[in-house]
Order: structure tokens, then sequence, then C-alpha cells
């Protein structure tokens, strides 16, 4: 896992490379932490998720839905349709490709 913080009182950037379930778990714990402690803005870019990481990143976004005004989610319009993101709760970018 990898973590990159930058920026001002608002702005952070996370960088992860998931490959374990632990580790996710262990980035969702310190995200919330992050979020619910500051008023920091969240964005998150999905490039690809298989099968088996489906499961994982719905985890993931109920655990942010609580800061969901806060948090931006960049994925591509191909990969949206299959992947279940409430757009009422998440501020949804889709990008081309």
């Amino acid at each position: 896992m990898q973590r990159a913080h930058s920026g001002g009182d608002r702005d952070a950037w996370v960088f992860i490379g998931i490959e374990w379930p632990d580790e996710a778990s262990l980035a969702a714990q310190r995200l919330v932490h992050l979020l619910g402690g500051s008023a920091v803005t969240l964005s998150l870019r999905i490039e690809s998720v298989t099968t088996g990481q489906r499961e994982l990143l719905q985890r993931w976004l109920r655990r942010l839905a609580n800061h969901g005004d806060r948090v931006y989610i960049r994925v591509n319009e191909r990969l949206h349709a299959a992947l279940a993101i409430d757009s009422s709760v998440f501020h949804l970018v889709l990008e081309e490709g």
C-alpha cells in the first residue's frame, strides 16, 4: 500500500495499490478517520476492478457513505456500468474511455 498526503487544510491525495483484503480494510479505516476528523475532500479514481474486488469496493463505499458529500469518485463510463455507485451519496465524475 502506498499513501501520499499533500495540500492545504482541506485537500488530501491518497494513492493506494490494494493487493490484499486486509490492506483494503486498513486503508478504509484510515480514510474514514481522516474524513471524520477534518474537513478534507477525498477524490477516488477507480481504474479497474476485478470480479473478486467488487464486494471489497462496495464495503469501502458503505464505510465512506457517511462522508459522501466530501467524496468524489472518478470512474470511466464502461466501468461505471458494472459498479453500483450511488450518485445521490457521492459526487460521481464519469470519464470517457
